[in-house]
């Protein structure tokens, strides 16, 4: 039998595994989900969009949640930046080197 996860997961990457990070919100409300240079914000009920942050210029690699709250979350991308969002307000970490991991 297929979790409510697993189901979401298929709806968005069309039933193939995605090599886009995918990060479910800690309270399973949301689902975060980069897509190239861009993270979307999606309803984890519907899967409907609920906006999309675009800040890096180079694919995203990496996505986490802070675990003391669960509307910030921080991207790294190839651009060697990794921003902290909170909603649609962000801050920029540079670094001189792509990023894979948090």
């Amino acid at each position: 039998m297929k979790t409510e996860k697993k189901r979401m997961q298929e709806k968005l990457s069309g039933g193939e595994w995605s090599k886009a990070p995918i990060l479910y919100s800690n309270h399973s409300k949301h689902i975060f989900h980069a897509l190239g240079n861009d993270m979307n914000v999606l309803n984890s009920v519907t899967g409907e969009r609920l906006f999309q942050l675009s800040k890096h210029t180079q694919p995203i690699t990496c996505i986490v949640q802070m675990p003391s709250n669960s509307l910030r979350v921080i991207t790294g991308s190839l651009d060697g930046t990794c921003k902290s969002f909170y909603g649609k307000i962000f801050i920029v970490y540079n670094k001189s080197y792509p990023l894979f991991i948090i």
